[in-house]
C-alpha cells in the first residue's frame, strides 16, 4: 500500500483513540457528579429524618412525663444527625432502646438515661434530649 494511506490510517486511529478517551473521561466525570448528588441527597434525607425523630421524641417524652410513665427528672437520650451509623451504641444499651431503621434511633420510653450509649459513641451523637437546641 501507499505510504500516504498508512499515514492517514494512523492519523484516523490516533483520533479515534483520543476521542474515545475524552468521551470516557466525560462519562467518568458525569458518574462522579451523579455520585456526589446522590450523596448530598442521602445526607439531606438523613438530616430531615433526624429532625423529625427529634420532634417526635420530644413530644413522646412530654406525653410520658405527663402520664407519669417516666420520672420528671429523667432525660432520655437521643441520637443526633451527627451519627455515623457505626452501631457501637446498640450492644451497650441495657434496655434495647436503640434500633436501626433508616438511621439509629432511641426509644425515649425505654431509655433509662444510663449514658452508656454516649460513652461509646465515637462522634458524640448520643446526647440527653434536653441538651438539644430546637
Amino acid at each position: 500500500m501507499n505510504p500516504w494511506v498508512w499515514s492517514i490510517i494512523a492519523i484516523i486511529a490516533f483520533l479515534l483513540i483520543f476521542y474515545n478517551r475524552s468521551v470516557g473521561k466525560r462519562v467518568g466525570e458525569d458518574i462522579d457528579e451523579i455520585r456526589n448528588s446522590l450523596y448530598e441527597l442521602r445526607m439531606s434525607i438523613k438530616s430531615l429524618r433526624a429532625d423529625w425523630n427529634l420532634k417526635h421524641a420530644q413530644i413522646q417524652v412530654h406525653v410520658l412525663k405527663m402520664a407519669k410513665k417516666i420520672p420528671d427528672d429523667r432525660d432520655p437520650y437521643f441520637i443526633t444527625r451527627d451519627c455515623i451509623a457505626c452501631g457501637s451504641c446498640v450492644p451497650e444499651c441495657p434496655t434495647n432502646a436503640i434500633t436501626e431503621s433508616s438511621i439509629f434511633e432511641i426509644d425515649p420510653g425505654l431509655c433509662i438515661a444510663c449514658a452508656k450509649c454516649a460513652k461509646v459513641c465515637p462522634v458524640g451523637a448520643c446526647v440527653p434530649l434536653t441538651n438539644i437546641d430546637t
